[in-house]
């Protein structure tokens, strides 16, 4: 164990598949896919203002973080011509099929720059409405027990706020199956919405990725428990 942080800087600039591992050894596998997905993680996290995120949305043409969330990646919105981010969108074009890390509909999916919500393609002020920040579903999803979250500041709404509202009504109503995004985000869309940089992500997303995955060993499973 003792190289493995040595290499885990190239897992995450190396599209390549990986062997898994004996007991004796790391399973390369899982930190590999780990350390892709703290790529996307981070993508999605407010808080983190690292350099490469800028550099990265200067080749894509939406935000990348947005191919977590929606049920179309439209791949081709986002690769550009940057080999890291077609190899972060083909991993998880692969992944998230194969182990369901994330359901859709997510309540993380993003209203603004999304091509599955055309209103927030156009509006550059969406992202900062009904003063919320980084504008999602769940912000806008009725629970059946209390108000949406946007409906907390309706004081302060302008006349451009109450016309997003009548946009945002007809876009649910139209997709009725966006309402099983009223439910509580799961591990991943939690660490995704955090507010504050996150302390052992890879591990903990080697964790997440393990206990979603169908080739556990009863061993392992077990072991897992303790």
């Amino acid at each position: 164990m003792s190289i493995l942080p040595k290499i885990l800087y190239l897992f995450q600039t190396l599209p390549i598949c990986l062997p898994k591992s004996g007991l004796s050894l790391p399973d390369l596998t899982s930190y590999y896919q780990a350390t892709l997905l703290t790529k996307l993680t981070e993508r999605s996290q407010v808080a983190v203002t690292k350099q490469w995120k800028t550099l990265e949305n200067y080749w894509a043409t939406l935000p990348i973080q947005n191919i977590i969330w929606n049920k179309d990646i439209h791949s081709k919105l986002y690769v550009g011509n940057n080999p890291q981010i077609q190899a972060l969108t083909t991993f998880w074009r692969l992944f998230n099929p194969k182990y369901n890390l994330v359901p859709y509909p997510s309540p993380m999916i993003p209203l603004s720059l999304n091509p599955e919500y055309p209103p927030g393609l156009i509006d550059n002020g969406l992202p900062h409405a009904f003063g919320i920040q980084n504008l999602q579903l769940y912000h806008v999803m009725e629970p059946p027990d209390k108000p949406s979250m946007i409906r907390a500041n309706i004081p302060l709404w302008d006349n451009r706020d109450h016309w997003r509202h009548i946009q945002i009504k007809h876009y649910l109503n139209k997709n009725p199956n966006l309402q099983q995004a009223n439910r509580a985000p799961d591990e991943f869309e939690k660490l995704c919405d955090s507010k504050i940089p996150n302390n052992h992500l890879i591990s903990r997303l080697v964790e997440i990725q393990k206990i979603i995955s169908s080739n556990l060993t009863l061993f392992v499973k077990g072991c897992q428990t303790i």
